[in-house]
């Protein structure tokens, strides 16, 4: 004679077949109850003119030439990693490449060089326009070139 535990098994199982057949037929007759598709909407065509305005306001002003800043911390920068793509960029003269410092002094690279950067980061945010950098000391540095701001006037 099978125990009450086999008939309680069999009763559960019995139930959670008649659910899962309940929940489908329930399910069958949701989607059958959803509206039919419509036909798709075709947005209005856009004017040539407005879409060529609407690319030039989103482009971003650029430069005659792309600027690349490699920046170095002064304590400690691997020597491959600041040295090797400011020379490669220089060399294949693609970009304007300036080499950036954390803070003032020399950059030390690992492991025995040391290298003066052409600004520091602080300079390099702070120059205007025509990519002058301005220093506290009233000169002004176009990466390479120095020149003071100040007239003798």
């Amino acid at each position: 004679m099978p125990s009450s535990d086999c008939l309680g098994k069999a009763s559960q199982g019995g139930h959670a077949k008649t659910f899962q057949r309940a929940s489908l037929a329930g399910f069958g007759a949701w989607v059958f109850s959803l509206p039919p598709t419509s036909a798709a909407a075709e947005a209005p065509p856009v004017p040539e003119n407005e879409i060529e305005a609407m690319l030039a306001s989103l482009k971003p002003p650029m430069r005659e030439r792309p600027l690349v800043a490699i920046i170095g911390i002064n304590d400690a920068t691997e020597t491959t990693d600041y040295l090797m793509p400011t020379g490669i960029l220089r060399r294949a003269d693609v970009a304007d490449v300036v080499t950036l410092a954390t803070g003032p002094g020399p950059v030390r690279l690992y492991p025995a060089l040391a290298v003066e950067a052409d600004a520091t980061i602080a300079e390099f945010d702070a120059r205007d326009r025509l990519g002058r950098i301005h220093t506290a000391s009233g000169s002004s540095a176009v990466f390479g070139e120095t020149y003071s701001t100040t007239s003798s006037c």
